[in-house]
């Protein structure tokens, strides 16, 4: 019985970590925080993760794209002005949502 608790530490780790929400002692996964997912995972878990996954984009391509240097971009995250994410306390951004992002902030034809 130990042995099989053990084999299934290191599932309920990394469940708990795709989801949010803390793993049980039973090994069973603790539903009592509940969250919507956001679009793109909504759109990945449809289908079925068949989809394409999204382009993600580093810092220094974020910046060559947008032509801007990286401390305005940092200073877009800490207020959070512009979509990103963060991976191990590496900045990392969904081009998909970087356009988006672009199309929103234009104020119309000019």
């Amino acid at each position: 019985m130990e042995t099989a608790d053990v084999a299934s530490a290191p599932h309920d780790r990394a469940a708990s970590a795709v989801t949010g929400a803390p793993a049980s002692p039973g090994g069973t996964m603790n539903n009592t925080r509940t969250h919507s997912p956001t679009p793109l995972v909504q759109a990945l878990l449809t289908t079925g993760g068949a989809g394409q996954l999204p382009e993600l984009l580093t810092l220094s391509e974020v910046c060559a794209f947008l032509k801007v240097k990286p401390s305005y971009i940092y200073s877009l995250t800490s207020t959070d002005r512009i979509p990103f994410r963060k991976f191990g306390g590496t900045l990392r951004f969904v081009k998909a949502e970087l356009l988006l992002w672009l199309d929103r902030g234009r104020g119309g034809p000019r």
